[in-house]
């Protein structure tokens, strides 16, 4: 799976390899968790899901952040940030 590709479509796609970031990164998700974890964002209002069909025809599902979900993760992103700056802090302190 990958989590985007560089024409502009986002979500996390199948691939040989496992999940990987757009950076290359691999991304780790233990098997079984993945989609459990989308439908709670669902139902949290955080996630919208979409049937589409893909390059090959195929039916499949993507998720997009709602506005509420892009604030949620805006949220996440600025604690990560403050949590990384203060274990900076300490180790250098």
């Amino acid at each position: 799976m990958s989590s985007a590709d560089d024409n502009g479509e986002r979500g996390l796609k199948p691939s040989r390899d496992g999940p990987r970031l757009v950076s290359g990164e691999r991304l780790r998700i233990p098997q079984g968790s993945l989609y459990p974890a989308l439908h709670r964002l669902e139902n949290k209002a955080l996630l919208k899901s979409e049937w589409m069909p893909t390059a090959t025809g195929r039916e499949a599902k993507f998720y997009r952040l709602t506005p509420k979900g892009r604030k949620q993760l805006e949220v996440e992103v600025a604690v990560a940030r403050l949590l990384t700056v203060t274990r900076t802090c300490r180790m250098q302190g």
